[in-house]
Parts: C-alpha cells; sequence; structure tokens
C-alpha cells in the first residue's frame, strides 16, 4: 500500500469498514510511514473531538417560525405575472421569426430554378463525444500510481512536472526568435518583366519563391480591337532575415505601390519555453529508463514502456515545433500582390454585348422578385394554422393575467 492509497483509507478504516486483508495492510504501512501515522492520529483526534461536542438545542418556537415563513414565501411565488409576460413576449418572438426566416426561402416556399436568393451549406457532421469506460478511469488511476513511485506529481495546471526546475535565465539574454512578414500590393504595366525581376531579386539573395500563381481577372482591347487579357499574380516569397528589407524596398520601387504592411512577431520567450520542455521530458526519459533495468515484472515493464513512448513522442512534437520557428525566425516571409494594367490614357471601346447582358440582368431581378412574392404568399398560407393556435393561447394568457389583477385590486 502506497501513501495515497493509506490516505484515501483512513476514515474507512476507523469506521471499520475495511476488510481484515485491507487493515493489516493499513496498519503495515502506519508503522513504516510516519507522514501517514501522523495524519492518521490528527484524523482521529478531530472525529473524536466532534463526536465530544454537546449538541445545541435550537431557540424555541424555531421551528413554527420557520414553518410560517416557508407558507408565505409560497403563497408570495403562486402567481409571477412578470414571468408569464416574459414567456408569452419569448413565444411571439419564436413564432415571428420562425415567420420570417419562411418567407426568405428556408422554410416550405417554392423552389426556384433561377440563381435564387439562399444557397444552404451541408454541415459536416460533427463526430459525439466519447465517453471514458471504467478500464479507462482505472489504467489512468494506474499511471499517476506509477509516476509517484518514481518521484513525478501532477502541477496545478494539469501538466506533468518533470522532474527539475526550469530555467530561471533570462531569455532575453539569448538569441532572440523574431518572426519577420511583408506584405505587398503592387500595379505593373510591365508584368512578365515584373515577374523576371522578381527571380532574379530572391535569387541573387539566396531566398527562394515558395508559392507563385497568375490569372486573368480582367480585359482591355487595343487599337485593332483584339481583346487582351490583364494578369493577376500571388507570390510567396521566403528571404534571409538580413535581405528583408531590401529585397521589400526593391519590390515596391518596381511598380505602382498601393498598399504594403510589416510585422514582426517576437516569439523567443515561447520559443525557449518549449526548449525547457524538452529538456525536462529528456530528464524523464532517462529516469524511466533507469527504471526500466529496476522492473521486476512484465507489468512494470509494460507500464513503463507506455510511458516512455508517450514521452518520446512528446518530445518529437516539442522538437518539430522549434524547427518550425527555426526556419521561420531565419527566413523571413513576403506576401506580394501583383496586378497588371493597361495605359491610364486609353480609352476602351464598348462592349458590344453590354445591352444583352444588362437585359439578362434585367430580367433576372424581375424573375427573382416574382420568385419572391410567390414564396411570402405560399408561406403565409401553410402558416396561417400556426396562427390561429397563436392567437388562441395568447387570448388565454391575456384573459389569466386579467382575472389575476382583478383578484389583487
Amino acid at each position: 500500500m502506497n501513501c495515497r492509497e493509506c490516505k484515501e483509507k483512513i476514515s474507512l478504516y476507523i469506521d471499520n469498514e475495511l476488510t481484515d486483508k485491507e487493515a493489516a495492510e493499513f496498519e503495515e504501512h502506519l508503522r513504516v510511514c510516519d507522514n501517514c501515522r501522523v495524519e492518521f492520529e490528527n484524523t482521529k483526534y478531530i472525529i473524536d473531538t466532534v463526536n465530544n461536542m454537546p449538541l445545541e438545542k435550537l431557540p424555541e418556537g424555531y421551528c413554527e417560525k420557520l414553518h410560517d415563513k416557508l407558507i408565505e414565501k409560497k403563497s408570495k411565488n403562486k402567481w409571477n405575472w412578470k414571468r408569464i409576460t416574459a414567456i408569452a413576449a419569448t413565444f411571439v418572438v419564436l413564432i415571428g421569426a420562425t415567420f420570417i426566416f419562411s418567407n426568405l426561402g428556408l422554410g416550405g416556399g417554392k423552389a426556384s430554378n433561377d440563381m435564387g436568393f439562399m444557397e444552404e451549406a451541408a454541415e459536416a457532421p460533427q463526430e459525439a463525444p466519447t465517453m471514458e469506460s471504467p478500464a479507462d478511469y482505472e489504467e489512468a488511476e494506474q499511471e499517476d500510481a506509477l509516476r509517484e513511485e518514481m518521484g513525478f506529481t501532477a502541477g496545478s495546471d494539469g501538466e506533468k512536472n518533470v522532474g527539475i526546475a526550469s530555467e530561471d535565465t533570462n531569455y532575453r539574454d539569448r538569441e532572440l526568435k523574431i518572426i519577420k512578414t511583408g506584405s505587398l500590393e503592387v500595379e505593373t504595366s510591365e508584368y512578365d518583366n515584373f515577374v523576371d525581376n522578381i527571380e532574379s531579386i530572391v535569387r541573387d539573395n539566396n531566398g527562394y519563391i515558395e508559392n507563385m500563381e497568375t490569372y486573368t481577372n480582367n480585359y482591355y482591347y487595343d487599337s485593332s480591337n483584339n481583346k487582351i487579357k490583364l494578369r493577376t499574380g500571388r507570390f510567396t516569397i521566403r528571404i534571409p532575415n538580413e535581405a528583408f528589407q531590401s529585397v521589400f524596398d526593391y519590390l515596391k520601387g518596381e511598380g505602382e505601390l498601393i498598399q504594403e504592411s510589416i510585422n514582426e512577431n517576437d516569439v523567443t520567450k515561447h520559443y525557449y519555453e518549449i526548449d525547457n520542455k524538452v529538456k525536462n521530458l529528456e530528464v524523464q526519459e532517462e529516469r524511466l529508463r533507469e527504471l526500466m533495468g529496476q522492473a521486476e515484472n512484465v507489468t512494470e515493464i509494460m507500464e513503463i514502456e507506455r510511458e516512455l513512448t508517450r514521452i518520446r513522442s512528446e518530445i518529437d512534437n516539442l522538437k518539430m515545433n522549434l524547427s518550425d520557428i527555426d526556419d521561420r525566425a531565419s527566413m523571413s516571409t513576403i506576401h506580394l500582390g501583383l496586378r497588371e494594367i493597361e495605359d491610364r490614357g486609353r480609352i476602351q471601346p464598348v462592349d458590344e454585348n453590354i445591352w444583352s447582358e444588362a437585359k439578362e440582368s434585367f430580367t433576372r431581378s424581375i424573375n427573382r422578385m416574382i420568385n419572391f412574392i410567390e414564396n411570402s404568399f405560399i408561406s403565409f398560407v401553410g402558416f396561417i394554422p400556426v396562427l390561429v393556435v397563436l392567437i388562441l393561447v395568447l387570448f388565454i394568457v391575456w384573459t389569466i393575467i386579467k382575472k389575476i389583477f382583478k383578484k389583487k385590486s
């Protein structure tokens, strides 16, 4: 029997609710453990003191006064017209909201073959939370007991104390970990040349383009009435920290600057907190390996191996986080948005299809308006039975409230 089990069974032992075997193990533990023996004697002394205290008599007429006050309180709370009014108002609001949603097409209105007003988004089913079985609780208790025997205890924040104190040094005295990110929006009339310049400046500064995409979102007509497409590009550029500012300034000077921003995120403290956790977990791992050599049976070996697997997995995850921070702190990121434009002085010819597109847009608006009116009428007719019931309920509630007021007056 360990100290935790002994402390949990002190009250059971005093009340003679332990079996003979458990009582013998309890007494044997008290003979060898001074702390548990002191706690047992203190608990027994408190119980004996409480049992020997005389009982105080209640004042005369206390029960009658308490009974009268309870009856008075019950009579006051018999009718709470404010609560009834609030419930009725809530009911009216819910019915009104349902009616509005039905008019917007969320109810039983007619389906439209046109573009429509609303599109229903399918929600992914969520998995129900799993419940822990009694076997899981028992397994967790065994793991806690194993950690207690190894000398590890649970911290106040729910994490396991790793056996050594965290380093009490100022993290500012170490290498700073600052993640720098820049954002640019630039317009240019020479899209291809700008892209070539991006690749050149990035390559010359030992960086790389992490992501690059180009798409067309606009067009214009040249002097020969040929349709010329205008391109838009999105670039994610990784540059060594020391070359960030020079590359950033170069890119925003190559075209017409629309927007720029620079963000520096100091993660130094977070980095070294993770580093301390890794060191502490490695100490715990080393101690577990020592205990592995002292294990006496298969059960202890399996428990220690499982704990070693958990600790090693946690160490690997934390080291991956450290590696990610190192990479982002050493290589800054620039998000560049590039838009191709044509000469601002050029007068573009009127699109020949503009009148047909305007006609289609006008027709769609009329069809949507007609569809909305039809849906509103259908929803209103379908809602008539609910309105009848609602009016009846409100009439009954109002009648009851009027009778209550008349009795009080």
